[in-house]
């Protein structure tokens, strides 16, 4: 007999009318938890609420809507903890304040219309958001992302922005603002296009800790490296058309997922970088996720979504990389993310949205 969580999951797809995603996909669940009015912009997964068990998603639109997704989500379940009044993209969900017991959120986006960059720092507790803008940049902010500290260093949250500038920010004490150091602006070309960073991540890459990597949309894959009082720029790779979303694993390599719907591995073996493709895709792709996702009698580790509207897994096996369906929203997508967020089931959740303005979950067979 169906769980009752199926049952509301299918009911509001059918209801929203959405396509069945085909023959090749799994029977993965999807809850449609969200629908709003404008186009999502991104979705993460973290430990938002530390007194309560489990994890929870954060999605943002364009509206500049902040709207939680609890644990253990269902069918219309999500809310709004937060109105910016403009547009937001970034998040990062994290302990980066020492002066908050557990987690916070960070959201970034226009500082206000469509001018400058801001960060708002969200303390969440029992479904209530207290809200803090703790920076401003010059540039609207599409990239977050957590730099811990080093030896006898704090740790700081990574800003990217529009104009392509990164920054390095450290807690403030107390209410105070949060003290911004530039450590990179991308080269002006002369196309303000080319500048804009599109994701970031940080953390251990490639065997080497405290390390950051931008996707541009001009294609330059940037890896900064700390040399001392500063940070030095690396390009080490050129994607063609453009690079749009990151994925790091546990092992440190990178995925990366292209505007020309390419996804690449990029590692390094003595010091030298190696690019892999791995899978193509005929539309451009805008989410890549890395977890543990049940693949037939399996595991795949690689999710995908982007303007072709499908959810899809990628399983490595003898004969290469397998792509595997597993939903299809009824518009472009846009952000993906990963997170377990039903622990007692098989596997990791994903999250995606997009333009379609809905934030759906998708929850995989509980026998794998």
């Amino acid at each position: 007999m169906m769980r009752r969580i199926e049952i509301w999951a299918l009911l509001t797809l059918f209801s929203a009318g959405c396509r069945s995603p085909g023959p090749t996909a799994s029977n993965w669940a999807p809850i449609v938890v969200w629908q709003g009015n404008a186009k999502v912009q991104s979705v993460a997964v973290g430990d938002v609420e530390p007194a309560r068990p489990g994890l929870e998603a954060i999605g943002t639109d364009a509206g500049g809507r902040v709207v939680l997704v609890p644990t253990k989500p269902t069918a219309d379940s999500a809310q709004v903890i937060h109105d910016h009044g403009t547009k937001l993209t970034g998040i990062f969900i994290g302990d980066v304040d020492p002066s908050i017991p557990g987690s916070e959120v960070y959201v970034g986006g226009y500082c206000s219309g469509e001018t400058g960059g801001a960060v708002v720092q969200l303390v969440v507790r029992d479904g209530q958001a207290h809200a803090r803008r703790i920076l401003e940049v010059d540039g609207f902010v599409h990239g977050l992302a957590h730099l811990a500290g080093g030896e006898g260093e704090p740790g700081a949250l990574v800003i990217t922005s529009y104009t392509g500038g990164v920054w390095l920010a450290e807690p403030g004490r107390g209410k105070m603002a949060w003290p911004l150091r530039l450590i990179h602006r991308e080269p002006d070309d002369g196309d303000p296009e080319h500048r804009k960073i599109k994701d970031v991540v940080a953390g251990r890459i490639c065997g080497i800790s405290r390390r950051i990597f931008l996707a541009v949309k001009s294609g330059r894959g940037v890896l900064l490296t700390q040399g001392g009082a500063n940070w030095i720029a690396k390009v080490i790779h050129e994607e063609p058309d453009g690079i749009a979303r990151l994925a790091l694993d546990g092992d440190g390599s990178l995925w990366l997922a292209g505007n020309r719907g390419r996804v690449v591995r990029l590692g390094s073996t003595d010091g030298a970088w190696h690019a892999t493709p791995i899978h193509h895709e005929k539309a451009p792709l805008r989410g890549i996720a890395h977890g543990a996702f049940p693949a037939g009698s399996g595991t795949a580790h690689l999710a995908l979504y982007g303007y072709s509207k499908r959810c899809r897994l990628l399983a490595s096996g003898r004969g290469g990389w397998q792509a595997v369906t597993l939903f299809e929203d009824v518009d472009l997508g846009h952000y993906l993310a990963a997170g377990d967020l039903f622990p007692k089931r098989n596997g990791d959740e994903l999250v995606l949205a997009g333009y379609s303005g809905r934030i759906v979950v998708l929850v995989p067979p509980e026998d794998g």
